[in-house]
């Protein structure tokens, strides 16, 4: 079988959107000329659907890095937002939940406990 054209592309590295473009195009001509398998075009295009994927994520969510490229930490940020909320938590004078929460609506009405099925139809048959 001939070398498949996209592995030169791939051996140079991706790193622009012009690579990206670059290789799926000779992906398909190679398998269009029997160069690459259609189970190599079908792990190909995974992985660069996921790589995709990633430039996205550090985009939207990415900090700005030295370099000016952003960089996507993401155990880094977890173990912060864990962090401040477990000090939020154990910040003196905060006062602790306890029992089942209200919605708005009970928190409205002043009702200290959820309202329930039943407890409207004992009220339809006069406060049982």
């Amino acid at each position: 079988m001939e070398k498949a054209k996209c592995l030169t592309i791939a051996e140079r590295g991706i790193r622009t959107s012009r690579d990206v473009k670059e290789l799926l195009a000779s992906l398909v001509s190679d398998l269009l000329a029997g160069r690459v398998t259609i189970k190599i075009f079908d792990s190909l295009c995974n992985a660069i659907g996921k790589l995709l994927t990633l430039v996205e994520l550090e985009q939207r969510f990415g900090t700005a890095s030295t370099g000016g490229d952003r960089v996507l930490t993401l155990i880094g940020q977890l173990v912060r937002r864990a962090e401040a909320m477990k000090k939020k938590a154990d910040t003196p004078g905060r006062r602790k939940e306890s029992g089942p929460k209200q919605s708005q609506g009970q928190r409205r009405r002043g009702a200290s406990a959820p309202r329930h099925a039943n407890n409207g139809a004992a009220e339809l048959r006069g406060g049982e």
